[in-house]
């Protein structure tokens, strides 16, 4: 509206502009005029990062691994500072209820991702429409959403959770974790966050630790063991051995 040369000038509303008006009359039908005043300390603790494979956030020992190629195809080809923008609404997702009646401070090591976080606005209309999901999130839980830079070598939590395809960096969490929590705990984490599983924790053995990829390993294996009640182990074993029988039988 401010390009417009008089008041009498004319315009074309573009699509996008459309889109904010829906995303208005969308919200007043879902809020109740209630707002309640944000807390006074804001959370400061929440960090993203994304590569070109995948995204990560991590929030108070609770952490998220998004697979571009596996969760969203249609973000595969995006450029790198627009992935880091949805790492961001990634963890919005996952944490907008334990951010409600607060302001979120993000750290982000992407300048560009920050500024379009704090603008909030983009041309891209992908990434403009997860801005819009962003900011539902922040109307209907009532959080403030600020991202702040971050230098790349201190964003090395969300970096490691990023890049837990690669094995070298998903023991690198793992460390991590265990200098935050007892390592019973930690494996039972582990256990519980299927992407952690599939980002390659089984790859471990090839890392630059073995001992401490050997005792994750010996962990699952427990854990696994721990899966089928004995009865049921016990069934399983007497089919084993007579199909061993039958086997040595048949020679």
């Amino acid at each position: 509206m401010n390009s417009l040369g008089s008041c009498s000038a004319k315009k074309r509303l573009s699509p996008e502009f459309h889109e904010d008006i829906r995303w208005c009359h969308s919200f007043l039908t879902h809020f109740n005029g209630k707002c309640a005043f944000l807390h006074q300390q804001p959370t400061t603790d929440v960090q993203t990062d994304a590569c070109p494979l995948a995204a990560g956030a991590f929030f108070r020992g609770d952490w998220l691994y998004h697979n571009f190629a596996v969760d969203s195809p249609e973000l595969v080809h995006l450029h790198i500072n627009y992935k880091e923008v949805v790492a961001q609404v990634f963890a919005a997702f996952c944490w907008a209820p334990s951010w409600a009646n607060q302001h979120v401070i993000i750290y982000c090591d992407n300048k560009a991702a920050v500024h379009m976080i704090n603008k909030g606005s983009t041309a891209h209309p992908l990434v403009m429409h997860a801005l819009r999901q962003l900011f539902w999130l922040s109307a209907i839980y009532n959080f403030r959403f600020t991202a702040r830079h971050i230098k790349g070598n201190l964003n090395v939590i969300a970096d490691a959770v990023s890049c837990l395809h690669q094995p070298v960096k998903c023991l690198a969490f793992y460390q991590h974790l265990c200098s935050l929590v007892p390592q019973p705990e930690v494996n039972s984490m582990l256990l519980s966050h299927h992407c952690l599983l599939t980002a390659g924790i089984f790859f471990v053995a090839d890392c630059l630790d073995p001992q401490l990829a050997k005792q994750l390993e010996d962990e699952i294996f427990l854990y696994r063991s721990q899966t089928f009640s004995t009865n049921t182990k016990t069934t399983y074993c007497t089919h084993r051995n007579s199909y061993f029988r039958f086997c040595r039988h048949m020679e």
